[in-house]
């Protein structure tokens, strides 16, 4: 059985939202255009059509929904993908999630994607100050309130969800106030996504995450994980989750944790295809859904793939205890998880909490 995944943005790089971080509209401002609008319908229908055209009956697409900010193309725009795709997928088992900043979550959405079973991707930087400080909304006030009214509906209506949440430089300074804060509003899903700086920035944005600061967030968050583990308080951490999946069973739970990347078929609105979301740029656009298929295109993005075993015999991270199963990690995150001036702040992380937490993770789900 085939499972093929794509990303698509409905809304393109639209968003009401002005965080003062956000590399998509970094990667947006350097294309010859940053917007492509809302998706039309026909286009919908063209894609589909095209991505039918690499599935068999019994094989799996998971179309994940991000922007941008998709929840702008409007709730019809997603009423009708879903007909479209239970007409065209005939045969094919789908799999749907959406990464929104919740401001536009009311209760028709909510029905929506629980009908559908979608599982969305909350995007909430930490307590009220962190939140009103990094994600400000387009006129500049603070949407902590409002986005946690959108997790109290995506519970009451029972859709599946789970946290995101941007480590910025300064966040990851607080790691007692942010596990505190996952405590007392019962999140029970996060995943913390490391602050990238901007494209061939010269100089350092404020928010961009180091990797010692990285290092030092999870040191003090995985005492404080393990102890709430040992006392009823389950928390799933989206780092710590990968790496028992990686080190324990060898699964791959994280694309470029071990080096090499994958094409995720970034879906522009217009239909354009990129291999990577941290990468949709002009010069790596790999061709259009409009007229081919995944497996055409693919080929395109030989120059953009990496091997991290090629990448690491010219990195400090050469003879790393941990080389073979990291390779250096994601190339875009390098600068805020892995390398700093020379030295591995990612090794440094491991050789604290790695086997304490696999040890931990082994006998806490044998009592399972």
């Amino acid at each position: 059985m085939k499972h093929l995944s794509i990303l698509m943005k409905p809304a393109s790089s639209l968003c009401n939202m002005r965080c003062g971080y956000c590399f998509y509209r970094d990667e947006a401002e350097r294309r010859a255009i940053s917007s492509y609008g809302i998706m039309s319908g026909e286009t919908v229908r063209r894609i589909l059509c095209s991505v039918r055209q690499d599935l068999s009956p019994g094989d799996r697409l998971t179309v994940a929904f991000q922007g941008g900010e998709p929840t702008l193309a409007g709730i019809g725009f997603f009423e009708d993908f879903f007909a479209a795709a239970d007409e065209l997928m005939q045969g094919i088992q789908l799999g749907y999630s959406v990464q929104t900043n919740g401001l536009l979550l009311d209760d028709a959405f909510c029905r929506l994607f629980a009908e559908k079973n979608v599982l969305v991707g909350l995007s909430l930087d930490g307590p009220s100050g962190v939140q009103n400080r990094q994600r400000p909304d387009e006129a500049g006030r603070g949407s902590y309130v409002r986005i946690r009214k959108a997790m109290e509906l995506l519970r009451f209506h029972r859709v599946e969800y789970n946290v995101l949440t941007v480590l910025t430089n300064e966040s990851a300074r607080h790691p007692v106030s942010i596990w505190n804060w996952l405590l007392k509003e019962k999140i029970r899903y996060v995943q913390f996504i490391p602050c990238l700086d901007r494209l061939d920035a010269e100089n350092s944005s404020p928010f961009a995450l180091t990797p010692s600061r990285f290092r030092d967030f999870y040191r003090q968050l995985f005492p404080l994980w393990k102890r709430g583990m040992e006392e009823g308080q389950i928390v799933s951490i989206k780092l710590f989750d990968d790496l028992v999946n990686l080190y324990l069973y060898g699964h791959i739970t994280a694309c470029g944790m071990t080096g090499n990347c994958t094409v995720q078929y970034v879906v522009e609105s217009n239909g354009d295809v990129f291999p990577c979301d941290f990468y949709a740029l002009d010069r790596y656009k790999m061709g259009s859904f409009l007229t081919e298929p995944p497996s055409k295109l693919h080929s395109v993005a030989d120059s953009f793939l990496t091997d991290g075993r090629d990448y690491v015999k010219e990195s400090p991270c050469y003879g790393c205890r941990y080389e073979k199963n990291c390779f250096g990690g994601c190339k875009r995150q390098k600068n805020s998880m892995y390398l700093e001036t020379g030295r591995c702040c990612y090794a440094e992380l491991l050789d604290d909490i790695l086997i304490p937490l696999l040890h931990f993770s082994q006998n806490w789900l044998s009592r399972q």
